[in-house]
């Protein structure tokens, strides 16, 4: 069923609203941004770690990139 309302609704207001909805993605879109930088130092820093022939454990602890993304660094090392 669908309402069709000629004058806008009391207390609301859909331009607020769209405004709202706006921040709400920035701010996500700010966050995931930070998110994937934080990554790629992590990975990055793991890789150069594996340079150095640090252990598996201690890179996975200290940069806390998965085991999986440290089995394809160490793919990538070989292939340099």
């Amino acid at each position: 069923m669908q309402y069709i309302v000629d004058e806008p609704m009391e207390g609301y207001d859909i331009l607020a609203t769209k405004r709202e909805w706006e921040q709400k993605a920035e701010r996500k879109g700010e966050k995931r941004g930070k998110l994937e930088g934080r990554l790629e130092a992590n990975t990055e820093t793991a890789f150069n770690l594996l340079k150095n022939n640090i252990s598996d454990d201690i890179i996975i602890n200290c940069t806390g990139i998965s085991a999986e993304t440290l089995e394809n660094l160490k793919k990538k090392l070989t292939e340099e």
